[in-house]
């Protein structure tokens, strides 16, 4: 089922800020998806990877909600998402952003029709206007038309 439904996946750090996306997309109709927790909590997401050392449980995550519920209308997540402290595992803390986004790249070449990746990029802090090098993820031109910045 790569069809796109009126739900989004929210992954963030941001309570404050989270709350009014929240409401922004209420007031659109659009549904949060919270059943997959590796798809929606960072704290669940850091966890996991420090059992695993690895992003699989996000991909299949990921995988599962699109054949279950297809594919989420929005992704709102945070730009940098700590999940180590050792610097070589994930240097710019974007591990998870890359997931996604190369599992969009993936099922879209295995898929005949080409299915949307809208992505609003959280980029708060001492850190902030890093979104702006998005660019450097791979693939990110594939998809680049439907990737937004939040800051």
């Amino acid at each position: 089922m790569n069809t796109t439904n009126k739900q989004a996946l929210l992954i963030t750090t941001q309570t404050e800020l989270a709350k009014i996306i929240k409401t922004i997309l209420a007031n659109n109709s659009i549904e949060i998806n919270t059943q997959y927790e590796a798809l929606s909590s960072p704290e669940v997401i850091r966890n996991a990877y420090q059992n695993t050392g690895n992003t699989v449980f996000v991909r299949k995550a990921f995988s599962r909600l699109i054949a279950e519920q297809g594919v989420p209308f929005l992704v709102v997540i945070d730009y940098r998402i700590f999940l180590t402290s050792n610097l070589h595992e994930d240097p710019d803390m974007r591990k998870i952003l890359k997931t996604l986004l190369i599992s969009y790249i993936i099922m879209n070449s295995e898929s005949n029709n080409t299915v949307p990746a809208r992505f609003v990029l959280i980029d708060v802090g001492e850190k902030g206007s890093g979104a702006l090098e998005v660019e450097k993820v791979p693939g990110y031109r594939l998809i680049s038309k439907n990737v937004f910045h939040c800051f």
